[in-house]
């Protein structure tokens, strides 16, 4: 259709007449039977592979779905231990803190291989 209007106004810039055209409407010719079989077949091969794409689609959605909840559980699952295992090093930290050991250094070093001094400086 733009490039009727761009005839149309090029032809009215030059004044000149448009043609009058009459609409040629194509009348669908007489198929002949093997045409028919032919094109009814290819509908029909048509209608059924969109039938197996739409099954094939669906299943896809259905196992991405499946899989996006199975991450989601799995992910909330791992954040939960998480939150647990963070608790429990804040309460070994603290425990670590408030401990007073009575242990000399000397005895300290004989039974664990290092002096308190360096443990808890290695241990910060």
């Amino acid at each position: 259709m733009e490039l009727r209007y761009a005839i149309e106004a090029k032809r009215a810039g030059k004044g000149l007449d448009m043609p009058i055209l009459e609409q040629m409407h194509r009348l669908p010719k007489q198929l002949t039977i093997e045409e028919e079989e032919r094109r009814r077949v290819r509908r029909e091969r048509n209608k059924v592979a969109a039938s197996r794409c739409r099954v094939k689609r669906k299943c896809h959605v259905r196992r991405l779905l499946k899989e996006s909840d199975d991450l989601t559980k799995s992910n909330n699952s791992l954040q939960n231990e998480i939150n647990k295992l963070e608790y429990e090093k804040q309460k070994l930290e603290g425990a670590i803190k408030n401990h007073a050991c009575k242990m000399s250094n000397n005895a300290f070093l004989e039974v664990h291989g290092t002096t308190k001094d360096r443990l808890c400086r290695y241990g910060n």
